[in-house]
């Protein structure tokens, strides 16, 4: 017969393997998102005009911008919902915290998000590059890769932070 803590060390396990395989699975969609758009770009009818003022190269980078920006908050999301996880009080028992050195910044959690920094200012350029309004773009662009940054660090400072 299971004890009640024993049952709790389960739960948690699953809970941290659930979390991180979701981040797995939405590192994963985003890969290939990007490789269709990425692809999309460099077919034959890209310069193709969709309306008068809406050429399918801006529909796509704006997809790009779109896509990026939603795998963002939801990695964002996952990944405090995991650390929370590990840092409940038993899940430090389960999965203790590093040791901090000074590379600990160099981590998969920030790697993956510059990797979708990149991804967004790479889609932005391009919609301002393809956009009939690109000054408006860049500015609402910007406006919103500005919220992103500030909503991930709100979100992640208890992690950047935090020390042993």
């Amino acid at each position: 017969m299971d004890t009640p803590r024993e049952i709790m060390q389960v739960q948690l396990a699953e809970n941290l393997r659930y979390y991180g395989d979701m981040r797995f699975k939405q590192l994963t969609l985003f890969t290939g998102a990007m490789t269709v758009l990425g692809a999309a770009l460099d077919t034959r009818d890209v310069n193709t005009m969709l309306t008068a003022h809406l050429s399918s190269r801006f529909a796509i980078s704006a997809a790009g911008l779109m896509f990026t920006s939603v795998i963002w908050v939801m990695e964002v999301k996952s990944t405090v919902y995991w650390v929370a996880t590990r840092e409940s009080e038993n899940g430090k028992d389960l999965w203790p915290r590093p040791k901090d050195h000074f590379l600990s910044q160099l981590n998969s959690t920030n790697a993956v998000l510059f990797m979708y920094i990149v991804s967004y200012c790479f889609w932005l350029v391009c919609a301002r590059s393809w956009s009939y309004h690109p000054c408006l773009l860049l500015v609402i662009g910007t406006s919103w890769l500005v919220v992103l940054m500030a909503f991930t660090a709100r979100s992640y400072k208890h992690m950047w932070l935090h020390k042993e």
